[in-house]
């Protein structure tokens, strides 16, 4: 096994394996922000869809509505 000798090769590894760790984890990190943001972009987009189809069908209904009224009540005078 290796075993450092001086002041500097430990400092060395004191050094160069965390900053190893930390990149890893960067890394993951930023792999797995990627991978859910292209997931919430999906989902967003999804809810979205069904916002404004909900929206059309309510404005249709009430369309639908007035129309009746129009044809039981009758229009102007």
């Amino acid at each position: 096994m290796f075993a450092p000798k001086t002041i500097y090769a430990k400092g060395f590894i004191l050094v160069t394996v965390p900053l190893l760790i930390e990149w890893a984890f960067g890394i993951t990190i930023f792999t797995l922000q990627h991978y859910y943001r292209e997931k919430i972009d999906r989902e967003r987009t999804a809810s979205e869809i069904i916002f404004h189809a909900n929206e059309m069908m309510t404005n249709c209904s009430e369309v639908l509505l007035l129309k009746a009224c129009f044809g039981l009540y009758g229009g102007p005078p």
